[in-house]
């Protein structure tokens, strides 16, 4: 599997050389996440979160989150990452299907819609 393979050869040396580096914590939370080590992967990206916040970090938090069932958690993360960067169509996405599992219909649509008219914007560039 590349993704294993680049997160052995790529973040576990780097984060013996440097354990501040947020986007190793986040590329290593992110393979956790994906394969199902939920409690790790919230570790690592709580640390990469510590050392500098950023919008990969707070989506891949929120992906976690929602993971566990967390979806106030998740919304919470998701806007965060929003707060740093408006334009991202994928973390609008994600929130309103955290919104939706609170049973916040409204709020899902309009993060949706927001994530669409992002989306269609991004093409008409």
């Amino acid at each position: 599997d590349k993704l294993v393979t680049g997160v052995q050869t790529c973040a576990l040396p780097i984060l013996r050389i440097d354990p501040n580096l947020a986007a190793a914590y986040t590329a290593r939370g992110t393979y956790r996440r994906v394969s199902g080590d939920l409690p790790r992967a919230l570790a690592d990206l709580d640390r990469s979160l510590q050392i500098a916040p950023s919008v990969d970090a707070y989506y891949q938090r929120g992906q976690v989150k929602h993971t566990m069932g967390d979806y106030q958690q998740a919304v919470s993360d998701y806007s965060d990452a929003i707060a740093l960067r408006r334009e991202a169509p994928y973390v609008y996405l994600a929130r309103s299907v955290s919104k939706k599992s609170l049973g916040d219909d409204a709020g899902a649509r309009e993060d949706w819609n927001t994530a669409a008219g992002l989306q269609v914007s991004d093409r008409d560039r």
